[in-house]
């Protein structure tokens, strides 16, 4: 009598499995999406201390240069240091704006 009491419970409990499932996919899909968003914002920090530094007429820390390098590539010949930090910025800014984007696709 034991086994068929069980049986109705088997199909609740396949269905909370898979919610289940969903919920922690989802949560992760999430989570994955914090390390893009930390290095965007570090990378915006990192350029408005350049911008900050030009500004103030004076030179930028090479180790925020290098930073900023290393998050965007080599920096092009024609195009100067306030203006590739601007473009990184716009970088990081749209990027970010995708994240959030596909994270208000998931929760839909």
């Amino acid at each position: 009598m034991d086994n068929q009491e069980q049986k109705p419970d088997q199909p609740r409990l396949q269905v909370f499995l898979g919610v289940l499932v969903l919920r922690v996919t989802v949560i992760r899909s999430k989570l994955s999406r914090l390390p893009l968003m930390q290095a965007g914002l570090d990378a915006m920090k990192t350029a408005l201390r350049v911008l900050t530094a030009i500004t103030e007429k004076r030179q930028p820390d090479p180790a925020d240069i290098t930073l900023l390098r290393n998050y965007a590539g080599p920096q092009p010949q024609d195009i100067a240091l306030d203006e590739f930090a601007c473009t990184i910025i716009q970088r990081a800014l749209k990027r970010r704006a995708e994240i959030r984007a596909a994270r208000a696709g998931d929760s839909e």
